[in-house]
């Protein structure tokens, strides 16, 4: 007959005879696309715990354009951003309904806290001699601190009277988180 379907990839021989015995071939090679695989190219990590800035990067290769991107998140487009640390699925189809999954991994750093080291009250009341040393820990070293009332940079701030002192501390990536500290007399 004239039509043939279901065939596999290779080459085919096609033979047409007419009622006079007459007769022509034509070969015929038929391919097949090569096999679709998605691939995270680059992932971007959460800049600070708790953010969603997460970015994904992913190609495609192989397989019959156009691609179709559905991803865990509900997103439809081939690359994400803007999202949060943890696993993201994506599901590429192609123009024939071939499917590959892959997943993502979004990292992020531990929460950035702050926490006391030491803390010497002043002597006595209305005299200036206390001190308090802070550490930073999580988020991503280095730390830098900064006393707002005092308008010191540092872990430590000497010189204290009695009273209540906020510190601030940032990380590499600018992310903060502040403290209150009370020194007594």
């Amino acid at each position: 007959g004239p039509t043939i379907q279901d065939l596999g990839p290779g080459s085919y021989v096609v033979l047409a005879t007419d009622i006079n015995g007459c007769q022509d071939s034509i070969q015929l090679n038929l391919t097949e696309p090569f096999e679709l695989e998605a691939f995270v190219i680059q992932t971007l990590d959460v800049v600070c715990n708790g953010e969603s800035n997460g970015i994904v990067d992913v190609t495609v290769i192989g397989g019959t354009a156009p691609f179709t991107y559905q991803w865990s998140t509900g997103s439809t487009d081939q690359d994400l951003n803007g999202v949060p640390a943890g696993e993201h699925d994506l599901e590429v189809t192609d123009a024939h309904g071939c499917v590959d999954t892959i997943t993502a991994v979004v990292s992020e750093p531990d929460m950035l806290i702050m926490t006391v080291d030491n803390v010497t009250n002043a002597t006595c009341s209305g005299i200036a001699d206390g001190a308090v040393t802070v550490a930073g820990s999580g988020g991503t070293a280095p730390y830098t601190y900064f006393w707002p009332e005092l308008g010191v940079s540092g872990p430590t701030a000497t010189g204290l009277a009695a009273g209540v002192y906020e510190v601030s501390v940032t990380d590499e990536n600018g992310c903060e988180a502040s403290l209150t500290v009370e020194i007594g007399a």
